[in-house]
């Protein structure tokens, strides 16, 4: 039986701080993975906690590893620590989003939505690990690096933060499991024939 989309609010109601498994899903850009997630924890949490990291980075191990000079290095850390620093005190603009909320934390963390083609459901939240399907990579001699140094290294310092958001369609997963709820893609074409009965 499917399972039905007051189910999944439910769920995502209990998700605070939890961690979630989306298995077999499949981006844009057509690379599979299996990703473990972090639910529930606010955008104002995960810059904090990104701050602290910033403070204890190894600053050598970034040279080596961005092919950047020290200054270089210091020059990303700076300005993206002042960039994070602005979004905590509210100066940054809000990201524009077309999606509409329908599951949330108890404290109203959002953790689902509805797209805003009305035919996916999105998941929200914080990547935490991610095994792809080594198949399905772009070989390494197409992968985009930059040739600035201090944006290789700020590309490296986002990874501190992993926001995501993962449209969820009928083709484009295996399963997600969420607080002891297994949904496949069976269950979200159920869900959103439900959503547009009830809009």
């Amino acid at each position: 039986m499917p399972r039905t989309i007051q189910e999944l609010i439910k769920a995502a109601d209990v998700s605070a701080g939890k961690f979630s498994q989306l298995h077999g899903y499949i981006d844009k850009k057509g690379i599979k993975s299996d990703v473990v997630l972090r639910l529930g924890a606010t955008y104002r949490f995960h810059l904090s906690s990104a701050l602290v990291k910033l403070d204890q980075v190894d600053e050598i191990s970034l040279q080596d590893r961005c092919n950047a000079t020290r200054s270089e290095v210091l020059q990303a850390i700076n300005e993206q620590g002042a960039s994070w620093q602005d979004s905590l005190d509210g100066q940054q603009p809000p990201r524009k989003d077309n999606s509409i909320p329908f599951g949330h934390t108890k404290r109203g963390v959002r953790v689902l939505s509805i797209g805003k083609d009305g035919d996916s459901i999105i998941l929200h939240g914080y990547k935490v690990a991610v095994q792809y399907d080594e198949t399905t990579l772009p070989p390494k001699s197409e992968r985009k690096v930059s040739k600035n140094p201090v944006v290789r290294v700020k590309n490296h310092l986002r990874r501190f933060i992993q926001r995501r958001d993962y449209t969820l369609r009928a083709d484009n997963f295996d399963r997600l499991a969420l607080q002891g709820l297994t949904v496949t893609p069976a269950d979200i074409v159920s869900m959103l024939n439900e959503y547009r009965q009830t809009a």
